[in-house]
Formats: C-alpha cells, structure tokens, sequence
C-alpha cells in the first residue's frame, strides 16, 4: 500500500480492503520511500524505531525501580523479544513503541511528576498507536486498571488520567 503513488491512492486502497490496517503506518513509510534508497529499509524503519523507542521506555521505567544492571537485562530481553516486530513492515513494532511511551507517560503522570507533559503525551501515544494499529484500544484495559488502582490505594482519583484514558480512542 505505501507504493501508492499519492497519500490520497494509500487511503484509498485501504478503504477498499487492501490492508485492514488503518493508513497512518502506510502513509508513514511512503513518506520515508523518498528519504532512504533503500525501500526495505524504508518501509520497515518505522518499526524498527518504535521496538527501540519501546526498550529505551522499558529500561526508563525498570530503572526507577532497581539497579541499572537489571534495567539493561530487562531492556535486551523486550528488545530481543520484539525484534520480529522491528523487522516487519507492518505498525507492530512502531504500535510497542507508542505502548512504551504511554506507559512512562502514565508513570510519570501517577507519579505527580511533570504532569504538564505527561498528560498530553499520554493521550498522543494512545491515540497515535490505535491509530497505527486498531488491536491497540487493548493497551487502555491495563493503564485503565492500573489507574483503578492506584486511585483505590491512594484514596485520589485523577479525573484527567481517566478521561485521557477514555477520550484517546
């Protein structure tokens, strides 16, 4: 779909069934097929990123946690386990991306620290990957019940992390 030769052919062919994938990842690698001689590569560096934006996400999150040495092993292992996804030309791998930063957005936003941005970068991030991949909506089940929780412990509901929650869809 991405070899289309306008954005408005990609949209298009999406609508008539060509992928049931919605067009954001296509139109994404279109736009890089101009950039990189290579169109294998073009066509799967956007899930290449994510897989490593998800595992520098992973390591942040782990870090705040425990030692830096268990937060590079548990960054290898979600690296080496999404490599299938990097390596397709398919939203997977850009999709685990926009999950990590909606998970240290969340974090940061739970946390009460610099809920300025965390916010709005955790609805960009949901938003973006349900855009990229519709199986995505499934990512608000456990940021949902996370947050469920920890309003439960806390005795504080954060009305803005659930109406992100809900209006990111």
């Amino acid at each position: 779909i991405a070899i289309q030769p306008t954005a408005r052919e990609v949209i298009r062919a999406t609508l008539e069934g060509c992928d049931y994938a919605p067009p954001l990842y296509a139109l994404i690698a279109r736009s890089l097929l101009g950039v990189f001689p290579n169109p294998a590569f073009a066509l799967r560096l956007p899930s290449m990123f994510g897989c490593v934006l998800m595992s520098a996400c992973v390591f942040s999150i782990v870090r705040r946690r425990v030692s830096p040495v268990y937060a590079i092993a548990a960054m290898l292992a979600v690296l080496l386990s999404s490599s299938t996804n990097g390596l397709d030309a398919r939203p997977y791998g850009l999709t685990l991306g926009c999950a990590g930063v909606a998970l240290l957005a969340w974090q940061f936003a739970s946390e009460g620290r610099h809920r300025t941005w965390a916010l709005p970068v955790l609805y960009l991030s949901l938003t973006f990957a349900i855009a990229l991949q519709y199986y995505a909506v499934f990512l608000l089940a456990p940021l949902g019940c996370g947050e469920l929780a920890r309003s439960w412990k806390s005795r504080k509901f954060d009305f803005w992390a659930l109406a992100i929650l809900a209006c990111s869809p």
